[in-house]
């Protein structure tokens, strides 16, 4: 061994096993995790609210009265409709999606027309409607092997929601001054 290694050696046995930070890390490092978590948290809270409002029956109410009178009358009408067989002891959810297939595309049709005349504001907008026409026939699909999936059914509703209020915006935005 040289006396380079033996000076070396003789350095590294007079220093300690372990160095501690002059002050108290963990108190940084617990409030900074807390604030995250709380920061987080409130994120979460703050984006559950805006999707409340977006998709709130009174949101609808107010922005659309129409066709959440629309809404309100098929589903009215789907009811009696299903109320009006007593031999059946639970709908077939397949039928019901077929009759909210055709309204909504009676909708869908009505509401194209009344913009007939109105420029779009986006060129786009036609692949997002097929996107969502693909995504229905998904659900009708699933529907069709699972006939009493109720969330499927509302999954379907929601689709169609989403497409009329594609043409809506798409056509007539909030922030277009008339």
């Amino acid at each position: 061994m040289s006396d380079f290694d033996k000076k070396l050696n003789e350095q590294l046995a007079q220093l300690p096993d372990s160095i501690e930070p002059s002050k108290d890390l963990w108190v940084g490092i617990e409030h900074s995790l807390l604030r995250t978590q709380q920061n987080n948290l409130e994120k979460d809270i703050k984006d559950n609210q805006v999707l409340k409002s977006r998709w709130s029956l009174s949101h609808v109410a107010k922005t659309q009265p129409l066709w959440a009178m629309a809404a309100a009358v098929a589903f009215v009408a789907v009811i009696g409709w299903f109320g009006v067989k007593p031999e059946q002891a639970q709908p077939d959810l397949v039928n019901l999606a077929e009759v909210l297939a055709s309204q909504h595309e009676q909708q869908k049709q009505a509401l194209l027309v009344s913009y007939q005349e109105v420029k779009p504001v986006t060129n786009d907008w036609q692949a997002q409607l097929k996107e969502l026409d693909d995504a229905a026939e998904a659900i009708k699909m699933a529907l069709k092997n699972d006939p009493n999936n109720k969330a499927l059914l509302q999954m379907l509703q929601q689709v169609y929601q989403q497409q009329l209020s594609l043409i809506e915006t798409v056509y007539n935005p909030k922030w277009r001054v008339v």
